[in-house]
């Protein structure tokens, strides 16, 4: 019987012999190590020429010194002592190098943004205030006696309704808002044309809601200052509209319309019944498309007006209308339309936003006195100091008793200033 053979000094069959074990675990020396200059870490030499100089042309002459310095810290070369000091002047000058490159912060300078032009009681008005008083009021910016009142008006009241502290109703003004960028975006082509156009204006939608946000809330203000002042019964809406009827014919009555409207080409009954079946066909096609009718009448119109405006009449009295329209429009509510019918030399249909009936128009009418007195009470407690000529020379009557010009830079309020950076 052979001798068993011992596994304790030769490597079993399925292990290697432990002499090529030996020679797989022997690894070859790691390369020479050196300090990249830009982390002061160490990396793997460049085995070749090429690849140094490569690494070192984009360097700038003071990661060069150091890329020398570096070269200068090898223990064969000099001393550990002069190594440290090498190594303290190589990250001085990288020092120097990251003071150099970094970009500095601009300085800040103070720029005039707005001149102080005049004082209403504790309110400083400046040059911007005009425009937005023009803008808000549709004038030009141009000084004039109608804009000078208007934003002195505009101020009285909304001290007014800061004094009585006037509440906000957040809901509806987001409301609002929101209906008149809709508005604004039924001016143009869709959602990409409209964005375009807040570019060009160099705005954005953001600012732009912001805009009309404090526009509705100055808006809100002025009207809920007035609108306090008012009460309306029944009896009044009554009394009225007996009034108005006797003496004017008619009811007081008022309708806001659009008109979509196709002129009549041809001759005879043959050419109106055409343009009847013309607008008919629009307002089919409108309807179809899910469009409304302002939307429609944008796209379909061939009245440049029309488009512009989106059909709008504004508030038509009763009696200013044609007896078969102002039959038409009676029997609808907002939001309808009348049927296609021959107004001139057109086929129209009507669309009515709203009405006001009697009580509409006695409040309109009684809004625009209780503004008259309560500007008449507010202005003669109020004191206005004007700084600027230019602007005192529009100053219209109603506040020229309370004026009081200055002109001397030494007594008017300081300019307002604005830190760009």
């Amino acid at each position: 019987m052979p001798p068993r053979r011992r596994w304790s000094s030769v490597s079993p069959p399925w292990q290697p012999a432990r002499s090529a074990r030996l020679k797989s675990s022997i690894r070859p020396p790691a390369p020479r190590a050196y300090r990249c200059p830009s982390c002061l870490s160490p990396t793997r030499r460049p085995r070749n020429r090429t690849s140094q100089q490569r690494l070192t042309t984009d360097l700038n002459p003071i990661e060069r010194i150091g890329m020398v310095a570096l070269k200068m810290t090898t223990p064969m070369s000099i001393s550990p002592r002069q190594s440290t000091l090498l190594h303290m002047l190589m990250m001085c000058l990288f020092a120097m190098m990251f003071v150099t490159t970094s970009p500095q912060p601009a300085r800040a300078e103070t720029l005039p943004v707005d001149r102080v032009i005049a004082r209403l009681n504790e309110d400083i008005l400046t040059i911007s205030d005009v425009a937005e008083a023009a803008a808000q009021t549709g004038r030009q910016s141009r000084l004039s006696p109608d804009l000078v009142g208007a934003l002195l008006d505009r101020t009285l009241l909304l001290q007014a309704a800061k004094k009585a502290m006037v509440e906000v109703p957040d809901d509806d003004i987001n409301r609002q808002v929101e209906e008149m960028v809709t508005d604004l975006q039924s001016h143009y082509d869709g959602d990409a044309g409209f964005r375009q156009a807040l570019l060009e204006e160099h705005q954005t939608l953001e600012r732009l809601k912001e805009e009309l946000r404090r526009k509705a809330i100055i808006d809100y203000k002025l009207y809920r200052v007035v609108a306090a002042r008012i009460s309306l019964s029944d009896t009044d809406v009554a009394q009225y509209e007996k009034s108005t009827l006797a003496n004017e014919g008619t009811p007081p009555e008022a309708f806001h319309l659009r008109q979509l409207s196709v002129p009549i080409t041809g001759e005879g009954a043959a050419g109106r019944n055409q343009a009847l079946s013309r607008v008919a066909e629009q307002l089919s096609r409108m309807n179809a498309e899910g469009l409304s009718f302002v939307e429609g009448i944008k796209k379909y119109s061939t009245d440049a007006l029309a488009k512009a405006s989106g059909g709008d009449l504004g508030f038509m009295p009763a009696d200013s209308l044609a007896p078969k329209v102002l039959q038409a429009v009676r029997d609808l509510k907002p939001g309808e339309v009348t049927p296609p019918m021959i107004t001139g030399a057109n086929a129209s249909i009507f669309y009515l936003d709203s009405k006001r009936g009697a009580r509409t128009t006695l409040f309109q009418q009684r809004f625009g006195e209780e503004r008259t007195k309560l500007l008449d009470e507010l202005r003669k407690k109020a004191r206005l100091q004007v700084y600027d000529a230019e602007f005192a020379k529009y100053v219209p009557e109603s506040y020229r008793s309370l004026m009081e010009t200055t002109t001397s830079g030494a007594t008017s309020p300081s300019t307002k200033v604005s830190s760009k950076p």
